[in-house]
């Protein structure tokens, strides 16, 4: 199967709901125009990290962002991983990322499990979320199963291997990673793809103004190779995911030769 994937980019400025929403669109209109089948936005995209104000833009599935992004899914017969936004639940805020099929259903929920404590004090204004999230992308007789992060995630090898270890093949990754760890954000990124022998797709903010974000979003093959990646700039690139290779004999996948005995990962949990 041969998936046409966009990943999206752009300069999200804190606290301006309206203008984030009027860009993501336009992104997402412009990226399923060219026939883009799985398209992936970057994490709290239509806020960014107001947290000071974050209670007030917190929204519920039923609110505008979730509403805009299966409206979209609808229209264009696309599959969304909608990057993350402030989700009011129970009381409390969650940094969650909305899964949308081609009929405009959600389909799936993740919850980010991992709060940056450092800088950005996440675990001071967000609840973390508390299980794993895949998601089967179907097309005609073939499937990929989706492995859900987000951002800091991908500092935890053991929470992207536990997502392998369900099934997961496509990891999507929206971020807002810092132009100051950079190199950091890449090496992560063709890491996780390489030790699970999987595809990598991440999304970042752009940050044209103050350059605190570095952009970057990449596309990585299960050989860690960067397929597709775009710069500091605001925009997306939609490459071509094919998922032949994860079948071919000569894709050895190392997980096959894993030992549990001195593995932190309780398999009784899977």
């Amino acid at each position: 199967m041969k998936i046409k994937t966009a990943i999206i980019q752009f300069n999200v400025t804190e606290g301006q709901i309206d203008a984030n929403m009027r860009k993501a669109q336009e992104l997402l209109t412009a990226a399923a125009r060219e026939h883009a089948e799985l398209l992936i936005l970057p994490e709290m995209w239509n806020s960014g990290f107001d947290f000071t104000h974050l209670a007030s833009f917190a929204q519920d599935f039923n609110g505008e962002a979730v509403s805009m992004l299966r409206e979209t899914a609808r229209r264009f017969g696309v599959f969304i991983v909608g990057g993350s936004f402030a989700e009011q639940r129970h009381g409390g805020v969650y940094n969650t990322c909305p899964v949308i099929d081609t009929a405009g259903e959600v389909v799936a929920k993740y919850r980010k499990v991992h709060l940056f404590s450092h800088y950005l004090n996440e675990h001071l204004y967000l609840r973390g979320g508390e299980e794993w999230v895949t998601t089967d992308y179907q097309r005609a007789e073939e499937t990929i199963r989706l492995g859900h992060m987000i951002c800091y995630d991908l500092r935890f090898p053991e929470f992207a291997r536990n997502l392998a270890l369900r099934g997961a093949r496509l990891f999507t990754v929206p971020a807002g990673w810092p132009l100051a760890r950079i190199e950091e954000f890449e090496v992560l990124c063709r890491a996780r793809a390489i030790e699970n022998r999987s595809f990598l797709a991440c999304t970042n903010y752009t940050d044209t103004i103050g350059k605190e974000y570095c952009g970057n979003s990449m596309i990585v093959s299960p050989f860690g190779e960067i397929k597709h990646k775009l710069t500091n700039e605001e925009g997306y690139v939609v490459g071509e995911i094919d998922t032949a290779v994860l079948s071919d004999p000569g894709t050895f996948n190392s997980i096959a030769d894993r030992r549990q005995l001195l593995d932190e990962i309780d398999d009784n949990q899977l």
